[in-house]
């Protein structure tokens, strides 16, 4: 006698399971025939659309940004030499209006290498890589910037080459010998 009454309340309870509804055996009679708990169907399908969804969430920066100024000395930077307000906004004094070219140049992403003497360099082309081509050396200790980059043949550096770091000589040497062959 038991074992039915028991069996006869599993849809109730599986029912409460599902859909969060509270259902007390005292106060609500259930027989082994028949459930007093009703379901209406729910249409989902307009719910789930990508464009409902979309639309409802707030548009959100997800692009992290660096605390410091400029990358620290001695390590491969956490984020794009660029990403450092104090690196962007130097480059962008010494290549004033050259800037928005060079920038197109080195690409959205380019990946920083560590150099001796605790530099960073970063470079990046557009097609063909021979002649538009863009260089970045960050000097993270002298908080320094050297950029270069060769248009249509034309190599600009900034500042003078006189005042650039011994140690950024030989990949700049390397970087020109692979932009400028014709």
């Amino acid at each position: 006698m038991i074992l039915p009454r028991l069996l006869a309340a599993v849809p109730a309870l599986v029912a409460t399971l599902t859909w969060g509804a509270w259902v007390s055996a005292q106060e609500t009679p259930i027989s082994s025939t028949q459930s007093d708990l009703t379901s209406t169907p729910i249409a989902i399908e307009g719910l789930l659309t990508a464009d409902t969804i979309s639309s409802s969430l707030p548009q959100l920066e997800t692009r992290l940004q660096p605390a410091a100024l400029w990358p620290q000395p001695g390590a491969a930077p956490a984020f794009g030499l660029l990403d450092y307000p104090g690196v962007a906004a130097a480059a962008q004094t010494l290549l004033t209006d050259e800037y928005p070219d060079w920038l197109t140049m080195l690409g959205e992403k380019p990946e920083a290498q560590t150099l001796p003497q605790n530099l960073l360099q970063a470079t990046g082309c557009l097609q063909p890589c021979e002649s538009q081509k863009s260089l970045l050396i960050v000097n993270p200790q002298q908080q320094q910037v050297y950029v270069a980059m060769v248009e249509e043949g034309q190599v600009i550096m900034r500042p003078s080459l006189m005042s650039w770091p011994d140690a950024a000589i030989t990949p700049l040497k390397k970087w020109l010998a692979t932009s400028t062959h014709n």
